[in-house]
């Protein structure tokens, strides 16, 4: 298998950041492209209530991430590196799932929170439910800690 293209989803948290790194280094050392997403939400709904974000709040949203992104394209490029970044809305890990059968991904690298409780047993991780609809390999990052 020859691996060209790796898909990095990122929340910008210390796990999706070490699970870059990494992802970097496959990257140089296969000399494959990298193509960042951050996937936010427009609305949420817990426990049968739904709440809809302030349009100002998304642009803020929007705005954040789209500089987050910037500057972690940057990094890619700092090391000859060929990156891209798209900014979605919806559910992450069809998003993700999404974007790497439309971009011919060859493998996801992203990185492990760990939800508790009763969060994790109604919502999984997006890591785990990204792995369910994945067209290709997902090799996740443990946080360092």
């Amino acid at each position: 298998m020859r691996l060209q293209r790796i898909i990095v989803p990122t929340d910008f948290s210390s796990s999706a950041e070490n699970a870059f790194g990494f992802a970097l280094d496959l990257a140089e050392a296969f000399d494959a492209r990298i193509h960042l997403v951050h996937v936010y939400r427009l609305g949420y709904t817990d426990l049968g209530s739904s709440v809809q974000l302030p349009v100002e709040h998304v642009d803020q949203l929007r705005a954040h991430a789209r500089a987050e992104l910037d500057r972690w394209v940057e990094r890619a490029s700092e090391r000859n590196i060929p990156a891209e970044a798209d900014l979605m809305s919806g559910d992450p890990a069809q998003a993700i799932s999404s974007l790497a059968r439309s971009d011919h991904a060859d493998l996801i690298v992203m990185g492990t929170r760990g939800l508790a409780g009763l969060k994790h047993l109604l919502l999984g991780s997006v890591a785990e439910r990204t792995l369910r609809f994945s067209p290709c390999p997902v090799l996740t990052i443990p946080s360092r800690g």
